[in-house]
């Protein structure tokens, strides 16, 4: 059971405190002649309308218009500092009173002044996969007047907003990646980081709640189930979360009310196990827990079935795009591709019409050590949950989330002059630091808005062929992943600085078009693969890098 929920992201590491500081005066409060210690509390996405920041005694708020809306009203001194961009500003805030809500890190409830005005009603769908609870809390928020849909996942909020929208109740989508707006709109479809909170609506519906204790994410959860200002709050997850929430509401005096929903089909244990890939029947879907194993897998029952069995591919590396393209094939009478072979990124925003769910391991490596996988696990994989244990000891209420990427960015952009709040913003980008190439093109973006120049792709990445081998499908993937970060730096910083948001936006939609094709056509029997640092899987070829000055800075090891 969940015992603590993540909810701020901390500055308090020493190694992070100066590369989100550094030492450039543009960064220092005009009250103080030192860096100041940050610790960053909160972060609103949408629009880049409020940031606000906690570092020692000072407040930081960047908004659209003005900042007034999210400086403390009783603080005693404020001034503005650097700006850019139109409507832009900082506010310095400096000796806030011991009574700030802001400043007390054991109730960050109190931070959310509009959703404490409210009198609101928590109502928990608890129940494992495929029990409807999800549809349910849907339902419910087409029928009002305005509403939003939370999820962990681009390819859920898609799902949400689309399904909205062909049912003619207009509705925007908000990822980190783009942006729908729809005229007359009162409704939203977001990943959960997206969320306004400054909104007011009738129902809000928050999926996968479980992840409210996970110690990367988990801080997001927290921020929407405290702060949502909506009449309804309905949250969905299995019951893990439960009792966390419910201490919650003790704690900022909400209704709450458990609806308990079972599964719609049993869940049964195969008696006997499946002795050789010959015996893989429609419907099946393997699941393994590394990329290389999944391809070896692909083509081992291809070529062990006979009729030959055509298998579809999901794992957590490919694009939205391409996962929803496996998974309509999976589903669809009479398409040829009938089996499946997934990792357990099967779990969240795919609905696969799956009649039996084998192991290839019960071992995963789950980012440290190989390990087995636990009885809850387990069971949460048959149905296809594949989501976040909830194991939590400790004892306090909150904790904080884990810095490891953050730091990672941070180490890379160190030597770079930024401002705090644009250090932030690159910090926080959805990069996998493992990967060197997206790293390599991350701190190419930065050097290049340093200088407040117009931020560029800066390369030719894309070509137009089909990939044929899973080396050639891994070098999309690194490409896509490029793609995805600079359209997520752009939302956050405007296209009057990347500049080829365009450009960005449709070689990514090509790439996933020839990531799907690829998939229909690989050739598993040349699959190698290199093994590069910590045991990652690498493409031997070199593509589309920055310029070479930033690649020797880059292999000599600078910024991490």
């Amino acid at each position: 059971m969940l015992r603590r929920v993540q909810w701020i992201i901390p500055g308090h590491k020493r190694r992070l405190k100066r590369a989100l500081i550094g030492t450039p005066s543009s960064c220092r409060p005009p009250h103080s002649g030192r860096p100041v210690a940050a610790t960053i509390i909160n972060i609103l996405a949408r629009r880049r309308n409020e940031c606000i920041l906690f570092r020692d005694s000072l407040y930081l708020s960047t908004a659209t218009g003005t900042a007034a809306s999210t400086t403390p009203a009783h603080a005693s001194t404020t001034s503005t500092g650097w700006s850019r961009g139109k409507g832009r500003r900082q506010t310095y805030v400096s000796e806030p009173q011991i009574s700030d809500p802001y400043a007390d890190f054991g109730a960050p409830h109190n931070w959310y002044v509009q959703a404490r005005k409210l009198k609101r009603s928590l109502i928990l769908h608890v129940g494992p996969t495929n029990s409807g609870k999800t549809h349910e809390a849907l339902e419910r928020m087409q029928r009002a007047a305005s509403g939003i849909y939370c999820g962990p996942l681009r390819l859920l909020a898609w799902e949400v907003y689309e399904k909205l929208n062909s049912k003619d109740v207009p509705c925007e989508l908000w990822t980190g990646q783009e942006v729908k707006e729809v005229e007359g709109s009162r409704h939203m479809s977001c990943t959960v980081e997206m969320a306004d909170v400054s909104r007011t609506y009738d129902v809000a519906v928050v999926d996968e709640c479980q992840l409210i204790g996970d110690k990367e994410r988990g801080w997001a959860w927290t921020r929407v189930v405290l702060g949502l200002p909506a009449i309804e709050v309905h949250l969905c997850g299995s019951p893990a979360f439960v009792e966390i929430v419910q201490e919650l509401a003790r704690e900022i005096g909400d209704d709450v009310e458990v609806r308990e929903y079972a599964r719609l089909s049993p869940l049964k244990p195969q008696k006997k196990a499946v002795a050789s890939w010959a015996e893989i029947e429609a419907g099946d879907c393997v699941v393994a827990f590394s990329r290389k194993k999944l391809f070896e897998l692909k083509n081992e029952i291809e070529v062990a079935t006979s009729p030959r069995m055509k298998c579809c591919i999901v794992y957590g590396g490919l694009p939205p795009e391409a996962r929803r393209e496996q998974a309509r094939l999976f589903n669809e009478e009479g398409s040829g591709w009938n089996v499946m072979v997934a990792t357990d990124a099967i779990g969240m925003g795919l609905n696969l019409a799956i009649g039996r769910v084998i192991f290839s391991a019960l071992e995963k490596f789950d980012g440290k050590v190989d390990r087995r996988l636990s009885d809850a696990e387990i069971k949460q994989i048959a149905g296809r949950a594949g989501r976040f244990n909830g194991k939590f000891q400790a004892q306090d209420l909150y904790f904080l989330c884990d810095l490891t990427d953050m730091l990672g960015v941070a180490r890379l952009v160190e030597e770079i002059p930024l401002n705090l709040r644009d250090r932030y913003t690159f910090c926080i980008a959805p990069v996998d630091t493992k990967q060197a190439e997206l790293m390599a093109f991350l701190r190419f973006f930065a050097r290049q808005y340093q200088h407040r120049k117009e931020v560029k792709l800066g390369m030719d990445i894309l070509s137009e062929r089909v990939p044929v081998t899973p080396l050639e499908l891994k070098h999309l993937e690194e490409v896509h992943a490029v793609l995805d970060v600079y359209l997520w730096l752009g939302l956050r910083f405007g296209e009057d600085v990347f500049v080829e948001m365009d450009e960005a936006e449709e070689a990514a939609v090509r790439c996933s078009e020839l990531i799907e094709e690829g998939l229909k056509t690989l050739k598993p029997k040349e699959f190698t693969l290199v093994k590069g640092e910590g045991g990652g899987e690498q493409g031997g070829e070199e593509w589309g890098r920055p310029g070479s000055d930033e690649r020797r800075q880059i292999d000599a090891g600078e910024g991490g």
